[in-house]
């Protein structure tokens, strides 16, 4: 996912140096997104590293704990407002037919308004201590119900989780909401939009359901019980984020599939110890067929013409 991500990134940028001011909103979006969903790859890889929940297991300490889950808070965040306005801006296109002017308008204040909130949330998650290891992962800290003094003790942190939970189940709304007014439209003899951009319209809001689901399900049963499995299913789909979206992304970018190849294939030479080089083969030549043996007494008996 975070190699997907990178890839993205790199697709990205050498658009917006090629075209410039005409870069298209997909592209800048796109570019910007990356940011988040790298983040939240590069948070779960490194998670026997930065998170404290088992000191046998875990090399983490209350530093990187909570740096953990104040980026994994800021990444979650800014993914779901991003993928949340691609997924809005195919919507606008395909159906309003939207021009990019238009969606400049409003691309700048989606910026200026959703990352200085996200940001200064976390920051106060930050200082009201409201991180803390949740299955291995850090996360936002939660009480259960039978636990009163943990929620008049957390009641500001327990706010911004369930406001964390509400923006994830409006994401998910949204998306299948996305996805049939996309569906119905392309289906209408009238409609002149174009499969690639129809086929995107559609799966970029269907990447946000398979990741969101998992999320909400455990979201809504942690206070009840805290099932490993759901947890599990859960974080894989979150950090699964960069992955799908270079999958859709590919519908239009064939060459980024020798692109994230060639990625890849770096990683892995980079991360190898070494290569065995096997000696090469000695073609034998003519004058060669013909081999002496030598006796225990070092004197020469015979010679062998391998030709005959």
């Amino acid at each position: 996912s975070l190699l997907s991500s990178i890839c993205v990134a790199l697709e990205a940028a050498a658009d917006w140096r090629e075209r410039g001011k005409d870069t298209k909103i997909f592209t800048r979006i796109q570019l910007v997104l990356q940011l988040p969903l790298s983040c939240i790859s590069l948070m779960y890889l490194l998670t026997m590293f930065m998170s404290n929940y088992h000191p046998s297991l875990y090399f983490g300490n209350d530093v990187t704990c909570q740096t953990q889950g104040f980026l994994l808070f800021v990444g979650f965040e800014m993914a779901i407002v991003l993928d949340l306005f691609l997924s809005i801006t195919y919507m606008l296109m395909i159906k309003c037919q939207w021009q990019e002017d238009q969606f400049r308008r409003i691309e700048k204040w989606v910026h200026v308004v959703s990352w200085p909130i996200v940001i200064g949330s976390g920051l106060y998650v930050l200082h009201q201590r409201g991180i803390t290891p949740s299955s291995s992962i850090c996360w936002l800290k939660y009480c259960e119900k039978i636990d009163p003094v943990c929620q008049q003790e957390n009641q500001k942190v327990l706010l911004i989780s369930s406001f964390v939970d509400i923006t994830a189940l409006f994401h998910l709304g949204i998306s299948i909401y996305i996805m049939t007014t996309v569906y119905k439209f392309t289906q209408q003899a009238t409609s002149q939009i174009g499969s690639v951009v129809a086929q995107r319209g559609f799966c970029y809001p269907g990447t946000i359901v398979i990741i969101q689901v998992p999320y909400l399900i455990t979201a809504a049963f942690k206070s009840i019980h805290s099932s490993a499995s759901l947890i599990t299913l859960s974080a894989s789909t979150l950090s699964l984020g960069g992955l799908l979206n270079m999958l859709v992304f590919l519908l239009y970018r064939r060459n980024m599939k020798t692109a994230y190849g060639r990625l890849v294939r770096k990683v892995v030479d980079s991360m190898a110890c070494y290569k065995y080089q096997e000696e090469p083969q000695v073609v034998p030549t003519g004058r060669d067929l013909f081999l002496t043996t030598v006796n225990e007494t070092g004197n020469e008996s015979q010679a062998i013409d391998m030709n005959h």
